[in-house]
C-alpha cells in the first residue's frame, strides 16, 4: 500500500444468505441440503482512500452504502476481499452503536470513549468539549434509553469528534437531529478536514457530498459504478435516477391534437451540440437552443453583478410528447453546488403536449443576477407533468448538465462575501 494511502479496498463482496424460514437455516446445516437464496450485497468493490481526503459514497437505498462502511470499519466480514487501514478510524454507523441503553450518558461518554481507544485520562480531559459539543444539559445524567434519536446522535458524535480521529467514518449520522446542530456538525467535519483528517462521508444528501468532499464513490446494485471528483460523480448518480425514471415509464395515448408552431425566422433552430455538457432523457422533447442575453437581447456569456439577465431556452418535440412538460433551470458553481434555481411550474407555466415538429421559446428572466462573481454552470430540464399536477418530472425528455457557461463580474463598490447577495432595504427606524 502507497504511503499516502489510508484505506486500500480490494476486491470486496458480501453475500448474504436468505432463507423463507428460520428451520430452513437448520435443515442446511444439517444436512447440506441447499435451501437459502444467496443476495449479494457488494461485488468485487475497489477502490482507494488517500490521506487527508474526504471522499464522498453515494448510491440508491440498498446499493452497499452502508455495508462497505461496515466493512472498513471492521464491523463486519465481507465474503471475500480485503481491506487495509492506516491510522485510527472512528465510524458513526448504526444510532446507538458502542452505547448501553441502561447507562448514563456520563457513563456512556467513557464507555464509548474507551472503544475509541481513549483513556480515562484523556476522556476525562476531554470531557468538558464533549459536553459543551453535544448541548443535551442535564440528560448527561440520565439513561440513554430515555434520550431521542437527536440527542443519541449529539453525544456520539461529539465522543467521536473529539477523540482527534486519522479516519471518520460517518453513515448519514447528520440527517438526526435539529438544522442548528447539523450545521454545527458540518463546521466541525471541516475542521477535521483542515487538521488533515481522513473522512469516509455517506448521505442522501448530494449537495452536501459535493460541498464537503472532493472525491465520491457511486455504488449501484452492490456494484462499483464510477468514481472520481464528487461534482462529476454526482452528475452521474441524478442521470442513474432519472434513467431508472424512465424505465418505469408507462405508455400513454396523445390526448391533444394541437400543434403548436413557432415561426420566427431570426431564430437559428439547428440543434446545438452543446459542448463539454453532459446529456441524457427520454429525447420526445429537446432542447435546440439554450441563450443567454442581456437586457437588450444581445447574445452574452458574462454579466455584471446585478444585471439583468434573460435564458432564452428553444425546445422542439422530436416525436408526439404526451404530457405537459414543466421546464427547469439550475445555476451551478464551479464545485457543483445548486446555487439558485426555478421552474416554469412555479409560475403556473407548462409546455403543452404537442405533435411532432411542435415548437416552443420559453424565456427565464431574472431582473437581478445576485450571485456571487465567479463561473457558474447552467442546467436545464424537460421534466413530464402528471395529468393531475399532484406529481412532477416523474421522468425528462431532456437534462443538460453545464449546457451555458456564465460569468458573473464583480460590480464597483459592491461587496459580495457570501455566494448570493439578496436584494435587500436597508434603514433605520424613527
Amino acid at each position: 500500500m502507497s504511503s499516502d494511502v489510508v484505506i486500500d479496498v480490494k476486491n470486496i463482496t458480501k453475500i448474504y444468505k436468505m432463507y423463507d424460514k428460520p428451520s430452513d437455516r437448520m435443515v442446511e446445516w444439517l444436512f447440506g441440503t441447499k435451501r437459502g437464496k444467496e443476495v449479494v450485497s457488494l461485488n468485487d468493490i475497489s477502490f482507494q482512500v488517500k490521506k487527508g481526503q474526504t471522499v464522498g459514497i453515494i448510491g440508491r437505498n440498498g446499493a452497499g452504502k452502508s455495508t462497505i462502511l461496515q466493512i472498513i470499519a471492521g464491523t463486519l466480514s465481507p465474503s471475500s476481499g480485503t481491506v487495509s487501514i492506516r491510522g485510527r478510524v472512528v465510524a458513526l454507523l448504526e444510532l446507538g452503536a458502542g452505547f448501553n441503553m441502561e447507562f448514563t450518558g456520563e457513563e456512556n461518554v467513557f464507555l464509548y470513549g474507551s472503544i475509541l481507544g481513549l483513556t480515562k485520562q484523556e476522556i476525562k480531559q476531554r470531557y468538558k468539549q464533549i459536553l459543551d459539543f453535544a448541548e443535551i444539559g442535564d440528560f448527561i445524567n440520565y439513561p440513554v434509553k430515555t434520550y431521542s434519536s437527536g440527542m443519541f446522535v449529539r453525544l456520539a458524535f461529539a465522543v467521536a469528534i473529539n477523540v482527534n480521529p486519522e479516519i471518520l467514518i460517518v453513515d448519514e449520522a447528520l440527517s438526526v437531529g435539529d438544522v442548528q446542530f447539523q450545521h454545527k456538525c458540518m463546521a466541525k467535519l471541516r475542521e477535521l478536514q483542515r487538521n488533515g483528517c481522513t473522512i469516509l462521508f455517506v448521505s442522501h444528501d448530494i449537495d452536501s457530498v459535493k460541498s464537503l468532499c472532493d472525491y465520491a464513490i457511486l455504488l449501484y446494485k452492490g456494484k462499483l459504478h464510477s468514481q472520481g471528483i464528487a461534482a462529476d460523480i454526482a452528475s452521474n448518480y441524478m442521470e442513474l435516477i432519472h434513467l431508472e425514471q424512465l424505465e418505469k415509464r408507462t405508455s400513454q395515448n396523445l390526448n391533444s391534437n394541437s400543434v403548436y408552431k413557432v415561426e420566427d425566422d431570426s431564430l437559428d433552430w439547428s440543434l446545438e451540440t452543446f459542448e463539454g455538457s453532459e446529456r441524457h432523457g427520454l429525447g420526445e422533447g429537446k432542447f435546440v437552443r439554450v441563450l443567454l442575453e442581456d437586457a437588450s437581447g444581445r447574445a452574452l456569456d458574462n454579466i455584471e453583478f446585478g444585471e439583468k439577465l434573460n435564458v432564452k431556452l428553444l425546445v422542439e418535440y422530436f416525436n408526439d410528447v404526451s404530457t405537459e412538460i414543466n421546464v427547469g433551470l439550475l445555476f451551478r458553481d464551479d464545485k457543483g453546488i445548486d446555487m439558485l434555481g426555478d421552474d416554469s411550474w412555479n409560475h403556473k407555466v407548462l409546455l403543452p403536449p404537442g405533435k411532432q415538429g411542435s415548437r416552443f421559446i420559453l424565456n427565464f428572466e431574472f431582473p437581478n443576477v445576485c450571485l456571487k462573481p465567479g463561473t457558474y454552470s447552467v442546467t436545464v430540464a424537460l421534466g413530464a407533468m402528471s395529468e393531475d399536477h399532484l406529481t412532477w418530472n416523474d421522468y425528462y425528455y431532456d437534462w443538460i448538465d453545464r449546457a451555458k457557461i456564465l460569468t458573473v463580474r464583480n460590480k464597483e463598490n459592491i461587496r459580495v462575501w457570501s455566494k448570493v447577495l439578496l436584494p435587500a432595504k436597508v434603514y433605520i427606524e424613527n
